[in-house]
């Protein structure tokens, strides 16, 4: 899936920056739960804080957060606790919503990851 790939060797670039705006979000009590959000198109909700134009990526990337995701219908409130028990730890790993054209999942990555094609 050409897509994953981008997902990857675009996390190599931003993973940092990802990291600090999840730190962000977790100290200033705005969720335990971020949720990146990763198009070749924008999104309808979330905060964009990658343009491809401006970072070099393949890929936009927003940011967002497990109580929206609920609200949006994305996350149902009966899957949330398996989502959390998943997470695990959101301060090591970043949970990224990949959106395609047809479909979604979710991608957890560790922040220090390294892409090796």
């Amino acid at each position: 899936m050409e897509i994953l790939n981008y997902l990857k060797s675009d996390f190599e670039k931003i993973g940092e920056t990802l990291e600090a705006v999840a730190s962000l979000m977790i100290s200033n009590s705005i969720s335990r739960y971020p949720v990146f959000i990763a198009t070749l198109l924008e999104a309808n909700f979330g905060i964009q804080i990658i343009n491809p134009a401006d970072a070099g990526t393949h890929l936009f990337f927003k940011v967002s957060f497990l109580e929206e995701l609920i609200s949006k219908g994305v996350v149902s409130k009966e899957k949330s606790v398996d989502f959390k028990l998943t997470y695990k730890d959101p301060q090591s790993k970043a949970c990224i919503l990949l959106i395609t054209p047809n479909e979604y999942q979710f991608v957890f990555l560790p922040y220090d990851y390294s892409y090796d094609e």
